[in-house]
């Protein structure tokens, strides 16, 4: 059994769209350094990816904590894969 905690997405000091302004600051401020022919290219890990950093504490070769959490509770790695997904599609839009 996993014992998984996460902000609740009404909490506005862990939420998403309140940390999301932090990281295209950053990204406006880098790219206002750059030269225009620079480009700045953008990034997220896969969903599976993230998830195995979640899971696992880092990165993995064998995935045996994701794989329990696949085999043992279907319906929380896929809640977890589906909020990372929309999460990544938001970040790389927003990038």
């Amino acid at each position: 059994s996993f014992n998984i905690r996460y902000a609740s997405a009404n909490d506005s000091d862990n939420s998403w769209s309140y940390r999301k302004q932090f990281v295209l600051e950053t990204i406006r401020l880098v790219r206002r350094e750059l030269p225009p022919n620079v480009p700045l290219i953008g990034y997220s890990g896969t969903p599976f990816t993230l998830a195995t950093w979640m899971v696992e504490g880092g990165s993995s070769r064998e995935f045996s904590m994701c794989r329990r959490l696949l085999y043992g509770d279907p319906e929380l790695a896929h809640l977890i894969l589906t909020k990372l997904t929309d999460l990544a599609i938001d970040f790389l839009g927003a990038q």
